[in-house]
């Protein structure tokens, strides 16, 4: 009887300690400077609504994204997470632009769809824009 008992102790002590260690190392990504490679570049919406678009270019250390309308958002000290498949978290920081308050540390989930993203979570599709010497 003593040594089931001791088992026992042994297995519940042996699963608390793996599940603390694997909740501890869940989060295993980390933030990294600049902006990933697969997501940069300059992209650009089709119209909608009334002859609305927005778009966003991503750089090495620096985005920018403007809608229709409202101020143009720059970004500096740009960081990202990479949560997904072709799914990252940026965050950095923008100074105000009129109605835009600006502020550190902001963030803004991206995902690669084919050769377009998908940026705010919104349903509306940021096409590739070729960038091409015009002679």
């Amino acid at each position: 009887m003593k040594a089931k008992n001791i088992l026992l102790a042994l297995a519940i002590v042996t699963g608390i300690s793996t599940g603390s260690l694997s909740s501890i190392s869940a989060d295993a990504s980390t933030w990294h400077k600049g902006i990933p490679r697969e997501i940069r570049g300059n992209f650009e919406t089709k119209e909608y609504g009334a002859n609305l678009t927005m778009g966003c270019t991503f750089r090495a250390k620096s985005l920018v994204f403007g809608a229709s309308g409202m101020p143009t958002q720059v970004g500096y000290n740009v960081h990202y997470k990479k949560l997904h498949r072709h799914s990252y978290l940026l965050r950095y920081d923008a100074h105000a632009d009129g109605l835009f308050k600006g502020g550190k540390k902001l963030k803004m989930p991206v995902k690669r769809v084919g050769k377009n993203l998908r940026v705010f979570g919104y349903k509306i599709i940021f096409h590739r824009q070729s960038v091409h010497a015009h002679n």
